[in-house]
């Protein structure tokens, strides 16, 4: 509770997603270090919010349109799961799609599991945010890869955004 109050952070350990994080973390190691034209192939659909989005093309403060984010992402969203043939060849080889199946559904069940507790804790219903995140519901999930390249690679900016807060749940 304190963690929530304060920093508003904190961080999950002893999950038993250790394996299959660290195969997430190489795959997406994998499609990150594609190149740039290839990537583009797969650029974010702005209606479906799915896709890759490029270093600097979001911008994470409000209060200042110059400082864009210094990060890359490519965002999978469930519906994905029905549509293999649109991502990526590195994340539609059938073993690795598995995985991203696997992964996905259970970080989502991890996340309702935390939602619940954090219910608990705030001693409202125990619904209250697993009601507004379900499975398959609009706006649906999403699995959201990152990739910050080091410092050294991206213009040196002193403001630079290289974390935001969200009003969810960062996985």
């Amino acid at each position: 509770l304190l963690a929530c109050s304060t920093t508003g952070f904190f961080y999950v350990s002893n999950h038993g997603l250790d394996s299959l994080q660290s195969q997430m973390f190489s795959m997406a190691k994998e499609f990150f270090y594609l190149p740039l034209n290839e990537k583009h192939l797969y650029s974010l659909n702005t209606t479906s919010y799915q896709g890759y989005l490029r270093i600097g093309r979001e911008n994470l403060d409000s209060t200042n349109s110059k400082l864009m984010d210094e990060k890359e992402a490519f965002v999978i969203r469930q519906s994905d799961l029905n549509r293999k043939q649109q991502l990526p060849n590195i994340f539609s080889h059938e073993e690795n799609f598995k995985l991203i199946e696997q992964f996905f559904r259970q970080c989502y069940d991890l996340c309702m599991h935390l939602f619940e507790y954090l219910a608990e804790i705030f001693q409202i219903d125990r619904d209250y945010f697993t009601s507004r995140h379900k499975w398959d519901k609009a706006p649906g999930v999403a699995l959201k890869l990152l990739h910050y390249p080091p410092i050294n690679q991206i213009e040196q900016n002193i403001n630079a955004i290289r974390a935001v807060r969200f009003q969810n749940v960062n996985k």
